[in-house]
């Protein structure tokens, strides 16, 4: 009768052993496949379609209204002269052939000329340039150089209608040279 009871720890209710709940796995577990989730949502995409609907109108759609007449010039740089051929896009045509000789006044005279044609012509910013395989490339050079930029004592080419803000991009007399079909 003088037993005596043994008291346990941590037991709530009658003499049931204590149950420790391990939460050290589901840890791992959950940090693993966050880690999956996180490398998963970097492969995901989000993609995004661009649909024309149509429309019904009378109207010309924008892409089918009248061409744009442009002016093109083309230089041909030859061993011994150039030419240059100038011509619209869109009837009347008006092609015209220029040659000047492959020499310091030659190479003035077009670039006299070319900046005539550039000024006459504002929104005409590119020449084509096409080259002979025999031509030296010192010649090509030159000719590159009377191209693609104005002359010191020449006033710069004025696009957007205000001769006192002419600017460096202004100084070139032609901005977009395409050589075959490369542009420099």
């Amino acid at each position: 009768m003088g037993r005596r009871r043994k008291q346990r720890h941590g037991v709530s209710g009658g003499g049931g052993t204590t149950i420790e709940l391990n939460v050290m796995p589901f840890v791992d577990v959950f940090s693993l496949l966050t880690t999956f989730l996180l490398f998963s949502a970097v492969f995901v995409k989000i993609g995004i379609i661009e649909v024309q609907v149509p429309f019904l109108s009378n109207a010309n759609p924008p892409d089918m209204q009248k061409p744009v007449r442009d002016f093109e010039i083309k230089l041909d740089v030859r061993k011994n002269f150039l030419e240059i051929q100038t011509a619209y896009t869109q009837p009347p045509l008006e092609e015209k052939t220029m040659r000047y000789d492959l020499n310091s006044q030659g190479l003035d005279d077009m670039h006299k000329k070319l900046v005539e044609l550039r000024r006459a012509n504002i929104k005409s910013d590119k020449i084509q340039l096409f080259a002979d395989d025999d031509v030296k490339y010192d010649d090509l050079t030159k000719v590159l150089d009377q191209v693609k930029f104005l002359k010191d004592d020449e006033p710069g080419i004025d696009t957007e209608g205000d001769q006192k803000n002419i600017n460096d991009s202004q100084r070139f007399l032609f901005q977009k040279v395409i050589m075959g079909r490369v542009m420099i």
